[in-house]
């Protein structure tokens, strides 16, 4: 069974709405529901779908939450801190960046010139090529899943190179493909649990849990707090703690 294109969900950071937001920064005569390549979002912006039902609003304590037409968060960056910024980078890169400058979440999409960021009316948020390709998507992350964060049935994280991926099937299967294909380089063997789900937890575990909460399968490494893991191009899937550590690995290599 292959995942779904381009699903993947993250733990969502519920904040309160920003009053009456600005509109994003954006270069001139900006498509509506687009950042483009340089623009900017700063505190108390947000840029909203074409239909205006969805809005991604960079928020006072730093967070950048995607919200339905109800308020409800659908996707958050996982990012606080003061005078945060939002950047689609000339380079392809969306990038939020802190006061001091340093950064807090990105893409992983650089190398992309002229990559813009939209805002669906369906709710999706992807980057696109210059060409019109994605590359992200809120459904998606491209090399890293960091601390924190949660896949759900369907969900995948794809390598930079795009030659395989890392998800969590709907049968509650999470498997290591090539992309494109329905070959398994490496499974957790844990099918037949629909509405499962994979978290990453903060500890630095990577777990599976049942629909009612049962574990199933982890990579029990907990007491690594921050510890992400990553889809390498040479399909190895690494979790890494402190310092770069390997937790673990699923043994895979090119």
């Amino acid at each position: 069974m292959l995942l779904k294109k381009f699903i993947l969900g993250a733990v969502l950071v519920l904040a309160p709405l920003i009053a009456a937001p600005a509109v994003a920064d954006a270069a001139p005569a900006a498509e509506k529901g687009v950042l483009a390549s340089g623009a900017t979002l700063t505190v108390g912006q947000s840029l909203s779908s074409k239909d205006g039902r969805y809005k991604l609003y960079q928020q006072a304590d730093g967070g950048l939450v995607l919200r339905d037409p109800k308020g409800n968060a659908l996707w958050s960056s996982n990012t606080g801190g003061v005078g945060v910024k939002t950047v689609m980078q000339e380079d392809g890169n969306l990038v939020q960046v802190s006061a001091r400058g340093e950064t807090l979440f990105d893409t992983q999409t650089g190398g992309n010139a002229g990559a813009f960021l939209a805002v669906q009316n369906d709710g999706g948020l992807v980057v696109y090529a210059k060409g019109g390709e994605p590359i992200w998507s809120r459904h998606m992350l491209v090399g890293k899943l960091p601390s924190g964060s949660v896949l759900k049935s369907g969900d995948v994280v794809r390598s930079q190179s795009n030659n395989c991926y890392f998800g969590l099937q709907e049968d509650g299967n999470v498997v290591l493909n090539r992309t494109g294909t329905d070959e398994n380089m490496w499974k957790s063997g844990t099918a037949g649990n629909p509405g499962s789900e994979l978290l990453l937890q903060p500890d630095g575990n990577l777990v599976l849990a049942s629909a009612s909460k049962k574990l199933l399968w982890a990579t029990n490494t907990g007491g690594n707090r921050g510890a992400w893991l990553g889809v390498q191009d040479d399909c190895n899937v690494v979790l890494k703690g402190s310092g770069d550590k390997v937790l673990w690995s699923t043994g895979t290599h090119d």
